[in-house]
């Protein structure tokens, strides 16, 4: 498991921006009309598909599925932005020839992990595992919603709180599910329980993220030459780019994996990954990091 912050090219980021900060604006369009109205511009082969401005609230999937010699663009004022369930949705390519995708972002609201700030470390004299009680983070997945559909708890990460940003210590993987760790104390507080691993050096004021691996959250599958330009994830459930199958030799230009203010990381897993095509992908102009795994990771001749 590496923690990787590595550029591509010239550290030139992704020309696509909300404009956010912290919260985000509550999204007016919703992905279900998007997507029937993008499905009837696939039949009819129209060149072009404009994207609204602002945000589409995606529960599901959103689906680029069968379509050929189509150019999928977003808002001129570089709002569009894709916000998917932090469980199980994602931005799909699929079946698909000579696609551009072209000026949006994609996030989660929750954020897909677990964001922690410790308040306060309680020693224990008898020699047992310190009690712990933290904050909830800038839009952390709530402790409290969790269930054990959610799969694995994978790795905790502990972050320094002396503003270097530097990460600390990473756990081996949880012998989990186990939600049982946290009890809520109110008002986006929690407090450790016996169950909650012991973080060695953690102390007050330092932060912890909880990875949820599942999921991918950019998907290109079976498809050819499809060209991505001006693309920024700001949040990512498990792989963040990713192609696999088909002919391949899709294009990533501009594109962008990293994190809006107060998040400590951008994806819980590989921040690139490309396996099954028969040509690799070409990155150009890009910026990948703070991903929870591999910076990238290609299977296929580039």
């Amino acid at each position: 498991m590496m923690l990787l912050v590595l550029t591509v090219a010239r550290l030139v980021a992704a020309t696509t921006s909300t404009g956010l900060s912290g919260s985000p604006s509550p999204p007016h369009s919703a992905c279900a009309d998007v997507q029937r109205e993008l499905n009837a511009a696939i039949v009819r082969a129209d060149p072009v598909f404009e994207l609204p401005s602002g945000g589409i609230d995606c529960p599901v999937d959103f689906v680029v599925l069968e379509a050929e010699d189509l150019m999928l663009i977003g808002a001129p004022d570089n709002s569009t932005t894709f916000w998917f369930d932090p469980r199980m949705a994602g931005f799909t390519v699929m079946n698909s020839r000579n696609v551009t995708v072209r000026n949006v972002a994609i996030d989660h609201n929750p954020l897909p992990y677990i964001q922690l700030d410790i308040t306060k470390v309680t020693r224990n004299t008898s020699g047992g595992p310190p009690a712990y009680e933290f904050q909830a983070g800038v839009r952390s997945l709530p402790l409290d919603k969790l269930d054990g559909s959610w799969g694995a708890i994978s790795q905790w990460w502990l972050w320094s709180g002396d503003g270097a940003d530097r990460w600390v210590k990473s756990s081996p993987s949880f012998p989990l599910p186990k939600y049982s760790m946290f009890a809520s104390t109110g008002d986006g507080s929690y407090k450790s329980l016996p169950d909650f691993p012991q973080l060695g050096n953690a102390a007050r004021g330092d932060s912890l993220t909880i990875m949820l691996r599942q999921y991918h959250t950019y998907t290109i599958g079976n498809s050819s030459a499809v060209t991505n330009e001006d693309i920024t994830i700001y949040s990512s459930k498990g792989l963040n780019f990713y192609e696999l199958d088909g002919e391949g030799g899709h294009t990533y230009r501009r594109v962008a994996n990293k994190r809006r203010d107060g998040q400590l990381i951008s994806s819980n897993a590989d921040c690139f990954h490309s396996i099954d095509v028969a040509t690799g992908p070409l990155i150009e102009d890009s910026e990948l990091a703070y991903c929870l795994d591999d910076f990238f990771v290609s299977l296929a001749k580039l």
